[in-house]
């Protein structure tokens, strides 16, 4: 799953690389979680409007251009140069396919079942 690992690529590189203290990494990663629950709403509004198939694939894509931004990112990139789109390009990816997932998942359960996969 690419947000996990982009996740720990990221804060490594931030750590490792550019020898950030993990205060300063945290604030850096702080727009993803903003903008997790900006994507959250407008996922929510759009998954009862377009097809869960599309909007799947518009996930994946957010997950492999995500990906593929980071692989240009070196010693000496700007923050705001690559790091924060991959963040939030990643993050999109990542709400899209998890509320399409839910919503295919309770779909097609009985009432009486909900609680089981609400635990899963």
């Amino acid at each position: 799953m690419s947000f996990i690992t982009n996740q720990f690529w990221i804060s490594l590189y931030m750590q490792q690389v550019q020898n950030l203290q993990p205060i300063i990494i945290a604030v850096r990663l702080l727009p993803q979680a903003i903008a997790g629950i900006l994507w959250s709403y407008i996922c929510q509004a759009l998954v009862h409007r377009i097809n869960g198939t599309i909007l799947m694939g518009i996930g994946g894509l957010a997950y492999f251009v995500g990906a593929l931004i980071q692989i240009f990112i070196r010693q000496d990139t700007s923050y705001w140069q690559l790091l924060f789109p991959a963040l939030i390009i990643t993050v999109l990816g990542a709400d899209i396919q998890f509320i399409v997932s839910n919503v295919c998942a309770f779909s097609y359960l009985r009432t009486s079942c909900t609680g089981v996969i609400t635990i899963v």
